[in-house]
């Protein structure tokens, strides 16, 4: 939460939003988003022991500093009230060259998706702060911000996994729009009526991040063995062979809520996707009863995916997908499609997040089997903590 919640903050956080020029805010037929992707560059000569940065956005926000994820944000708020959050960067910024990105979701408002997720009549980003003085606030006539709408990203509707939350993926490898300068909004209140934002600071903590854990891999359909893929999951890279074709089946110990993220060496050529289906259970028949959710039978594992293309175009650098919001699962089924050139997986992360929560009960069983129950309940009432207002996200992204 906001140490210093003031008035003065709140106004200054009010006048710099800021967005895209050009944008049209409507979908197209069968789209509920679009992503778009905000950029800045600080070159600083010794670390902050503090950096504290204020920042919201309509709809959300996944804040990253040099490619490694800050948080994501803002918690949910409504017509009435949006919320902003204040983020310390300094222990992600180094001496030399940082490179900050904002990517924000803003599902559309005209459409009936993403139910979960409250927005405002207007898409917008706000930033308020400093890095060893340099100014980094949105708003300004002479922002180095930049940003770009992500054309190749698409957030589709109508899929019988997602009825609900609308946040999964199809990426394209497409030409990249150009960079633009931002377009500063011009909130002026009228007949009575406050701009759309009307700003406080956040109420609930920041969500907390493990890693996810690892259990098996359960079957792969590849010319690499199980044992090869498990020690690739394990931390160990991995060659695929061009115009080869693989499926992994990979189990979690428990039932996670986390991000994914797949790392590989930037290809010459076009060619190379993978996808990622996240599972519950293993299913014994269509639409039947879940029986033992881990034993192999029936219709396997299904669920909702995410895909990616890789952009090709490199010369070995890293390029790393990791899907916008996170996703649950106990499962994950991951299939790579091998274009012209070899592709080395170099890493697959599984983090783990959820909202704080202190356990202050003390549970005396009297048997393994009640102890379990027990640990079972607790993880799933921390996994269920979402500020969406809405039931469990298990059962709405995974039905």
């Amino acid at each position: 939460m906001d140490p210093n919640p003031r008035e003065d903050t709140i106004a200054r956080l009010q006048s710099n939003w800021t967005w895209v020029p050009d944008w049209i805010d409507a979908s197209n037929a069968g789209e509920a988003a679009r992503l778009v992707t905000f950029r800045r560059q600080v070159v600083i000569d010794k670390t902050p022991p503090e950096c504290l940065v204020r920042l919201s956005a309509d709809t959300r926000y996944k804040l990253s500093v040099n490619s490694e994820r800050v948080c994501v944000g803002p918690s949910r708020g409504s017509d009435k009230l949006w919320f902003y959050d204040t983020v310390d960067l300094a222990s992600h910024l180094k001496v030399g060259k940082n490179v900050i990105i904002i990517q924000v979701l803003r599902f559309f408002n005209n459409v009936v998706a993403g139910i979960p997720f409250a927005r405002n009549a207007m898409p917008g980003l706000t930033i308020l702060g400093q890095i060893n003085g340099q100014d980094i606030s949105t708003g300004r006539q002479d922002t180095e911000w930049e940003g770009r709408v992500e054309d190749g990203v698409y957030y589709p509707t109508g899929s019988k996994w997602d009825i609900f939350l609308h946040t999964y993926e199809r990426v394209q490898s497409s030409a990249a729009r150009q960079w633009q300068k931002l377009q500063r909004y011009r909130l002026i209140g009228h007949f009575g009526i406050l701009s759309p934002w009307r700003l406080r600071p956040r109420m609930i903590p920041l969500a907390e991040t493990t890693v996810a854990p690892f259990k098996a891999v359960r079957d792969a359909q590849s010319e690499h063995s199980a044992q090869e893929w498990t020690e690739f999951f394990h931390g160990q890279p991995l060659t695929l062979a061009p115009g080869t074709k693989h499926r992994v089946e990979v189990e979690y110990t428990t039932h996670s809520t986390a991000f994914v993220r797949l790392s590989a060496s930037r290809a010459h050529s076009l060619g190379s996707k993978v996808s990622f289906t996240y599972s519950e259970a293993y299913q014994p028949q269509p639409n039947g009863r879940k029986g033992d959710r881990t034993k192999r039978e029936g219709q396997g594992l299904s669920g909702p995916s995410d895909t990616y293309e890789f952009s090709g175009n490199g010369n070995g650098e890293v390029e790393s997908y990791e899907p916008f919001w996170w996703k649950t699962f106990r499962f994950l089924v991951v299939e790579i499609e091998v274009g012209p050139d070899p592709l080395e997986l170099l890493a697959f992360e599984a983090t783990q997040t959820n909202y704080p929560m202190d356990v202050t009960a003390v549970w005396n069983g009297g048997s393994d089997e009640m102890d379990k129950m027990w640990e079972v309940s607790v993880r799933t009432m921390r996994n269920c903590m979402f500020d969406g207002y809405s039931d469990c996200p298990f059962y709405e992204q995974l039905q």
